[in-house]
């Protein structure tokens, strides 16, 4: 992915940040990857300096958390706790703004979750939402991208 998108793929915070998320004006023509980070024993933001592991298991059930698709989430809990998929280390590396969380409430949001994780929402959640909470919907945006 590095040699194919190049300088458009961002593999680091713009202005080494580590605090907020930047402008959108900072982040205008880059790629952002969404997914899995590994667990490391410096767990901060930068997550680019060396590290033992080449590649680490992350299970379906983390995998899926987020989705809220029912079906899904019976399939993966259907299967055994053993299955595991491998997470390269070098793409988990990639992912600088976008570590998929599961969404669990604005107020659990606020005080577990950090500037750089992301949860994804079905559209009908996120319509649900916003007609109930849509100032903390709004406060939320603000703080951490999502996706619907």
């Amino acid at each position: 992915m590095k040699t194919i998108l190049g300088d458009m793929l961002l593999m680091a915070p713009p202005d080494n940040n580590l605090t907020d998320l930047p402008s959108p004006e900072q982040l205008k023509g880059k790629i952002l990857v969404k997914g899995k980070k590994l667990k490391r024993v410096d767990d901060g933001l930068a997550h680019n300096g060396p590290s033992n592991a080449e590649a680490a298991d992350v299970s379906d059930e983390d995998e899926a958390a987020e989705m809220e698709d029912e079906s899904v989430k019976n399939h993966v809990s259907s299967k055994s706790e053993s299955s595991k998929l491998k997470l390269a280390k070098e793409l988990s590396d990639l992912v600088v703004y976008c570590k998929s969380v599961h969404f669990r409430s604005f107020e659990y949001a606020k005080e577990h979750q950090t500037f750089s994780e992301m949860s994804s929402l079905t559209e009908g959640k996120a319509s649900k939402l916003a007609n109930e909470s849509g100032t903390q919907f709004i406060v939320h945006n603000t703080k951490q991208i999502g996706r619907a």
